[in-house]
């Protein structure tokens, strides 16, 4: 399942932003380049609740990251 996810600010907990629909992939695969367009944010960005620490924070586009697998929903960050 391809997405774009994000990482807390608060306890660095990556979860998924939300899931990129199908059409907008097989675009992207006939693009030579293989970008896949990321979601338009507000100005101010969009503000989203961390699954593990419950913290609300402000997302702007630059925090999106593409992502393919088949992992869990949030997941601590290792790093």
């Amino acid at each position: 399942m391809a997405r774009w996810v994000v990482t807390c600010p608060e306890c660095d907990t990556t979860f998924t932003y939300c899931v990129i629909e199908r059409a907008i992939l097989e675009q992207a695969y006939r693009d030579p380049y293989r970008v896949v367009p990321r979601p338009t944010l507000p100005d101010r960005g969009d503000n989203r609740t961390c699954p593990n620490c419950k913290i609300e924070s402000a997302y702007l586009p630059f925090h999106l990251f593409y992502r393919q697998d088949e992992r869990g929903e949030a997941r601590a960050h290792s790093g």
